[in-house]
C-alpha cells in the first residue's frame, strides 16, 4: 500500500490541533495546581481551627489559677494615686486582669494615671524567670528604687505600652523587651485617661540569634531561655484576638466601675458634710436653746425677786398702814367697811404676789435642790386639787446645775398641770430613780389618756384645747438640749406615762450624808 506524502496544508492542520491540545493540557494543569493549592489552604485553616477548638478544650475549660507572687513582692502596695485600685478594689482587679491572662497565660497589669500598679499579675514561667532576673539587676531591696533604676526590663516595657496608651488615648501594640508582645489600653472615665491594663502575649522567641539578644540583655544563659520558650505553649492566634478584645471590653468595665464609684464617694462625702453641718448646726441650737432656757430663768429669778423685794414688801406696808387707820378711824360704818375692804384686796395681792413669785422662781429650788422642790410641787398641787404622790429612795442625792434643775422641775410641773387640765383624774404619781449615771423622772396619771401619733402628727395646732402640744414639744426639745431625752405613752382610756431621762456624771449622784 502506497502512503501519500503529506501535502503543505494538512501537515499545518496538525500541527495546530498538536499546540492547541498542548495550550489544554497546560491549562488543565495550572487549574489542577491552583485547586490544589485552595484545597491545601483550605485544609491549613480547617487544622488551624481543629487545633484551636483542641486548646479551648484542653486549656479554656480550665479556671484561672491566682499565679504566685514574685518575690520581690506585691508592687501595689507602692501605689500612691490609689484611683483605681481603691475604687475597683484589688480582688476585682484581680479578676479583671486575670479573665485576659487566663487565655493568654503570660502576664499583665493594671496601672494609675502616674504610672503606680494596682494590679500586677505574672503568670508564664519565662516572664517569671526574665522579670525576676532583671529585677535581681537593679541592685537594690526596695522596689521603688528598682523601678527608678531603668534595669528592671520587664517593668519598663510594660511602663512604656502603659505610657504610651494613656498618651494616645487608644489601645498600643508594642514588643517586649523579653521576646513577646505588649497589648495595652487606656481605662477612659469621661473622656479622661484615669489608668490602662496591659497584658503579653505572643509566643517567646526560638530564634537562636533572638534568643542570644535577650539573653545578653537579661544576663542570662541561652540554653535557659531555649529551654523556657520551648515548655511555653502556644497560643492560637484566634485565642490572641479574643484576648485583645476583651482587654478592651475591660478597660471599659473598669472606667464605667470608677465613674461609678466615683460618683457614690462625692454622693457620701456630700451626705457626710451634709450630717456633719447638720450635726453642727443642731449642736448650735442647742447651745442656743441652753442659753435661752439660762436667760429665761436668770428672768424669772430677777422678777420672782423685784416682787418679793418690793411689791411684796409694799402690800404688807399698805396692810400696816390700814391696820393702823382702823385702829385711829373714827367708827363710821361706811369708813370701816371701805377700810376692811382695802385690806382684803391687799391681802388677795399680797397671796396672789406670792403664788407668782413661786411660779416664777420657787426658792425651794433654789435653796435645797430638784428634790425637794419636786416633794414641794406636790403640795402645791394641792391648790389645784390634784394629789400627788412622790416616790424616790431616801438616800439618793442628786446635784445639778441650776439650768438642768429648773428645766426638769418646770417640765415637771407641766406634767402635772396638764394631768390636772386634760386627764380628768385627782391623782399622780412622780418616781424619781438614778439608773445607768441616768437620773429618770416618770409623771404618770391613769386619766383619760390620749393618741400619742395623733397629738405628734397635730403638734402645729395651737387652738383650744390641744395648746398642751406645744408644752410636749417644748419639753423635748429643751430635754434633747441637754443631751437626755422625753418619752410619751399613752392611749385613749390608759392614762398618761411621760419619762424625762437626763446623763449624769458621777459628780452629780451621791448617796445622802
Amino acid at each position: 500500500m502506497r502512503l501519500m506524502p503529506f501535502t503543505s496544508s494538512a501537515k499545518e492542520t496538525f500541527l495546530g490541533k498538536r499546540l492547541q491540545g498542548r495550550k489544554y493540557l497546560v491549562g488543565s494543569l495550572v487549574l489542577s495546581a491552583l485547586a490544589i493549592r485552595m484545597l491545601l489552604a483550605q485544609r491549613k485553616q480547617a487544622e488551624a481551627e481543629l487545633k484551636a477548638i483542641e486548646w479551648l478544650l484542653r486549656e479554656g475549660g480550665e479556671p484561672f489559677h491566682m499565679p504566685k507572687p514574685q518575690p520581690y513582692g506585691d508592687l501595689t502596695e507602692l501605689n500612691t494615686e490609689l484611683t483605681v485600685l481603691r475604687r475597683v478594689g484589688k480582688d476585682l482587679l484581680i479578676n479583671v486582669a486575670g479573665d485576659a491572662l487566663h487565655l493568654i497565660g503570660t502576664s499583665g497589669e493594671v496601672c494609675e494615671k502616674n504610672g503606680d500598679y494596682a494590679s500586677c499579675l505574672v503568670a508564664s514561667d519565662w516572664c517569671r524567670f526574665l522579670d525576676q532576673t532583671s529585677r535581681e539587676q537593679c541592685g537594690t531591696v526596695d522596689n521603688r528604687a528598682a523601678l527608678a533604676s531603668g534595669r528592671w526590663h520587664c517593668r519598663e516595657s510594660g511602663r512604656e505600652a502603659s505610657t504610651l496608651a494613656m498618651e494616645t488615648g487608644k489601645p498600643v501594640d508594642i514588643p517586649c523587651k523579653g521576646g513577646i508582645n505588649l497589648y495595652a489600653a487606656p481605662i477612659m472615665v469621661d473622656g479622661e485617661t484615669v489608668g490602662s491594663i496591659t497584658i503579653g502575649y505572643g509566643d517567646p522567641p526560638r530564634d537562636h540569634n533572638q534568643l542570644t539578644e535577650v539573653a545578653e540583655r537579661y544576663g542570662v544563659q541561652v540554653e535557659r531561655l531555649r529551654e523556657l520558650s520551648a515548655n511555653m505553649p502556644s497560643r492560637p492566634q484566634f485565642i490572641v484576638a479574643v484576648a485583645k478584645a476583651r482587654l478592651r471590653t475591660e478597660a471599659v468595665l473598669l472606667g464605667e466601675i470608677i465613674k461609678r464609684k466615683g460618683a457614690e464617694e462625692a454622693l457620701a462625702d456630700l451626705t457626710k458634710n451634709l450630717e456633719v453641718r447638720i450635726a453642727k448646726r443642731t449642736q448650735q441650737l442647742r447651745a442656743l436653746a441652753t442659753e435661752l432656757n439660762l436667760a429665761e430663768q436668770q428672768e424669772r429669778k430677777r422678777l420672782a425677786v423685784e416682787l418679793h423685794d418690793h411689791l411684796q414688801h409694799l402690800l404688807v406696808l399698805g396692810k400696816l398702814r390700814i391696820g393702823h387707820g382702823k385702829r385711829y378711824a373714827p367708827p363710821i360704818p361706811v369708813l370701816t367697811e371701805a377700810l376692811a375692804q382695802v385690806d382684803q384686796v391687799l391681802s388677795d395681792a399680797l397671796r396672789y404676789t406670792r403664788t407668782l413669785v413661786a411660779e416664777l422662781s420657787p426658792a425651794v429650788l433654789r435653796d435645797h435642790g430638784l428634790l425637794a422642790a419636786l416633794k414641794w410641787l406636790s403640795e402645791y398641787m394641792q391648790k389645784l386639787s390634784v394629789t400627788v404622790a412622790v416616790n424616790m429612795p431616801e438616800e439618793l442625792h442628786v446635784t445639778l446645775p441650776e439650768d438642768q434643775a429648773v428645766l426638769l422641775f418646770q417640765s415637771v410641773r407641766e406634767l402635772l398641770i396638764n394631768s390636772s387640765k386634760y386627764a380628768g383624774t385627782s391623782a399622780a404619781t412622780v418616781t424619781v430613780e438614778c439608773r445607768d449615771d441616768q437620773l429618770r423622772i416618770q409623771v404618770r396619771d391613769d386619766g383619760a389618756g390620749f393618741d400619742v401619733a395623733a397629738v405628734t402628727a397635730a403638734s402645729s395646732a395651737s387652738t383650744g384645747g390641744q395648746s398642751y402640744k406645744f408644752g410636749l414639744s417644748s419639753i423635748l426639745e429643751r430635754m434633747q438640749a441637754l443631751g437626755g431625752s422625753f418619752d410619751i405613752l399613752s392611749a385613749p382610756g390608759q392614762g398618761v406615762t411621760a419619762t424625762l431621762t437626763l446623763p449624769l456624771s458621777q459628780s452629780e449622784t451621791r448617796p445622802a450624808a
